[in-house]
C-alpha cells in the first residue's frame, strides 16, 4: 500500500522516488523533511521506533549544524 507516495513525491519535490538513494554521498539529504506517523497502537511500525527516528535525525541535524 503506497497511499500514492510516490505521486505525491514527484509533485513536491520533482523527482521519482524510485532515482533517488540516500545512502549516496552525492545526495544532499540534509533538508530532508520527516513526518513521523506512528501512533502507540500501530502494528506495523512500533511507536518506539518513531521515537528512536526521531531523536537520530536530531542528533544528525545538530551535528551537521556543528561542522
Amino acid at each position: 500500500m503506497s497511499l500514492g507516495i510516490n505521486r505525491n513525491f514527484r509533485r513536491y519535490a520533482k523527482l521519482n522516488i524510485k532515482d533517488v538513494d540516500l545512502l549516496k554521498e552525492d545526495n544532499d539529504i540534509s533538508d530532508l523533511k520527516v513526518l513521523f506517523i506512528h501512533g502507540k497502537k500501530d502494528d506495523f511500525i512500533m511507536y518506539n521506533n518513531s521515537l528512536v527516528l526521531y531523536h537520530l535525525k536530531s542528533l544528525t541535524e545538530k551535528q551537521n549544524k556543528v561542522k
